[in-house]
Formats: structure tokens, C-alpha cells, sequence
């Protein structure tokens, strides 16, 4: 329900207010006070929707009083109650505290307090709906701005995306090779190797460019870990943010390449991956087992490509994969497991 605050400093017109008000059905609650002060009380803490004050006031002046409603509660309508002899008076009144009614003192009948505050209640409610409607397009607008920016970004980071291909193509070509000086099962796999690392460039960085960690590890789970074949792989995310989306994408497509060569050279593995966080990147820590060729009976096993060519080939072009992208990696041989560490760039940060 609304509520109206009534200022009155005079004892018998505030009587006279209340007597008429208390008799007749409204659809407002209202507070009866006898000062500025306890006005301004009132109003701090309950923001009314109509505030009606005597022109003359004790204390402060009537528009110092009403300076002061307009400042703690703009929204609230505000009507000036006035002796109808002081014309001069009041028109100065009106044009220094912009009030919405004027109230004729003293109040004797019913419709000289209930036509102006019915009034203002109307306009209280005429201007809430404008807030209102004000409030709910800014908020379009706002969906409508992230919107775009988001579209934006993602026009960029495909165009950079596409310029990244371009690039990595062009720096696979420079370094490696005369397919001349191979033979053909060597230039067969290989062709067939850098068409899979730009499909599964175009699947991770295009296609799925906001993934999160879990989806992540459900992809790669699925993909690295094939006990019945004696390949394990497993990944933990140790940073106590999330990573952002766009750059998951980017981490997977990085293990995905390194799981595929491990399947194509190795064919027998244990991969464990773990993801820390730096001030200005992200660092892959990356250990896998190697399997031995040889059991101690000197019979091959074959866990290894047979060709020791295509696995160099096979390695070179994935290094150079990502190599391409400029990120920095460690590398270093443990007995049987080989040890990375790759950092990426944090996005956004110079």
C-alpha cells in the first residue's frame, strides 16, 4: 500500500488532518509528524510516496525541508501546504522547491487532502511504470551490447584462428621437407598426419571455442584412455580458478595432439597430465611411460611404430604443430618417462 508522510508543525490543522483522514476509506497508510526532523527521520527510512509539508517550518525553513526530501528520496511526490493569503510567497516556493500540488490551509473538508494526494499517487505510479519501463530497456540494451561484444570477440578469434592455420602451414612447409627425400609410406603418413592435426585444430579452436574444463576432460578421457589396448591417460586440473573457456579449448587442442602421437608412435602408454596455473599462463605438465621394445627375452613386443622414420616424422610434425602457435615448452627424459612442460600464454596479458 502507498504511503503519504504529513509534516504539520500547527497542533490544531494537524488535528484537523487527522480527524478528516482517519474518517474517510483511502488507499494509502500515512504518519502525521510536528517537525522537519522528525520528517526527515521518517523519510530516510521509509522513502514515501508522497511527502506533504507545511510551507513554514520550525528549526529549518519549509524549503529547506523540502531540499532536503528531494535529495533522500528523489522519487517521492512532494506537496507544499500553504496559507492562501501569502500568494507571493508561495509562487517563490513552488519555483525554488519544484513541488507537484499546493494544499490551501487550513483543511476542512475530505477533497482538499484526498484530490491532491490521489493526485500524486497517480503520478508516483505514472512515473514507477516509466522507471520501470527505463530500467527494463537499459537492461536490452545491455544484453543486446554483450551480445554484440561477444559476437565480436568470437569474429576475432576465429579471424586470428584462421591466420594461426595459415601460419602453422606455412611453418610446417619452411621446416620440413623435400617429400622428395622420403618414401612413399613416409610421405602417406605424414600427409595424412597434418591433414588430422588441422582437423582436430578446426574441431577444438573453431568449432568448440568455449569449453569448459569438464567437458574437456570427458573428450579426452574418452579419447586417451583404452585400457583393452594399454594406453592410460589421466588429467587433473590444479588451479584454484577456473581456466577460462576460450583458452580450454586451446589445452585440449594441445593434449589431443600429444595423445594422437602417443597412439600412432608409441601405441602403448601412460600419460598423466596435470594443469597449474601462473601469474601469466597456464603450465601443462605432462609425464609419460614409455614401453620398451624388447622384453628380457630379446622378442619384440611391438609397442612402438615400426618404422623409425615415420615416428620421427610423425613427432617432428606435431612439435612443430604446436611450436607454431609459439608457446614454450620443456623437455626432459626420466629413465622411461618422458617429461613436458608447456606453458600457454595467458589471453589478454601482456
Amino acid at each position: 500500500m502507498s504511503f503519504v508522510v504529513i509534516a504539520e508543525p500547527d497542533e490544531i490543522h494537524a488535528a484537523s488532518i487527522r480527524a478528516i483522514l482517519d474518517g474517510v476509506e483511502k488507499n494509502f497508510e500515512y504518519e502525521l509528524v510536528a517537525s522537519a526532523e522528525a520528517a526527515i527521520d521518517v523519510i530516510e527510512h521509509h522513502k514515501p510516496d508522497v511527502f506533504i509539508g507545511a510551507m513554514e517550518m520550525a528549526v529549518m525553513t519549509g524549503t529547506e525541508l523540502f531540499s532536503l526530501v528531494s535529495m533522500i528520496s528523489p522519487e517521492t511526490i512532494r506537496i507544499v501546504m500553504s496559507d492562501g493569503r501569502k500568494i507571493s510567497e508561495t509562487v517563490s516556493f513552488i519555483n525554488a522547491c519544484k513541488v507537484f500540488k499546493i494544499i490551501i490551509k487550513p483543511c476542512r473538508l475530505a477533497e482538499d487532502l484526498l484530490m491532491p494526494i490521489d493526485a500524486a499517487l497517480a503520478e508516483r505510479a505514472r512515473t514507477g511504470q516509466a522507471a520501470a519501463k527505463a530500467e527494463r530497456i537499459r537492461r536490452q540494451v545491455k544484453l543486446i551490447r554483450e551480445e554484440y561484444r561477444k559476437t565480436k570477440q568470437e569474429w576475432n578469434a576465429a579471424a586470428q584462428n584462421y591466420g594461426q592455420i595459415e601460419k602453422m602451414f606455412t611453418d610446417m612447409l619452411k621446416f620440413n621437407m623435400n617429400l622428395t627425400e622420403m618414401s612413399d609410406e613416409e610421405a602417406g603418413r605424414l600427409g595424412d598426419w597434418y591433414a588430422w592435426i588441422v582437423r582436430q585444430y578446426m574441431k577444438t579452436n573453431l568449432e568448440e571455442a568455449y569449453i569448459d574444463y569438464e567437458q574437456a576432460e570427458q573428450a579426452l578421457v574418452g579419447y586417451g584412455d583404452d585400457p583393452m589396448n594399454g594406453q592410460a591417460f589421466e588429467i587433473k586440473n590444479n588451479c584454484k580458478e577456473p581456466v577460462i573457456p576460450e583458452q580450454m579449448a586451446e589445452i585440449s587442442y594441445i593434449l589431443t595432439l600429444c595423445i594422437g602421437c602417443c597412439k600412432a608412435v608409441l601405441k602403448r602408454y601412460d600419460m598423466k597430465i596435470r594443469i597449474e596455473e601462473a601469474e601469466k599462463a597456464y603450465i601443462l605438465r605432462l609425464r609419460c611411460t614409455l614401453f620398451r621394445d624388447w622384453t628380457k627375452a630379446d622378442k619384440p613386443i611391438l609397442y612402438r611404430e615400426r618404422s623409425e622414420a615415420v615416428r620421427k616424422r610423425l613427432c617432428a610434425a606435431t612439435g612443430q604443430a604446436l611450436d607454431a602457435f609459439g608457446y614454450q615448452s620443456v623437455q626432459r627424459q626420466k629413465g622411461d618417462d618422458t617429461v613436458s612442460n608447456i606453458a600457454i600464454p595467458k589471453r589478454g596479458l601482456s
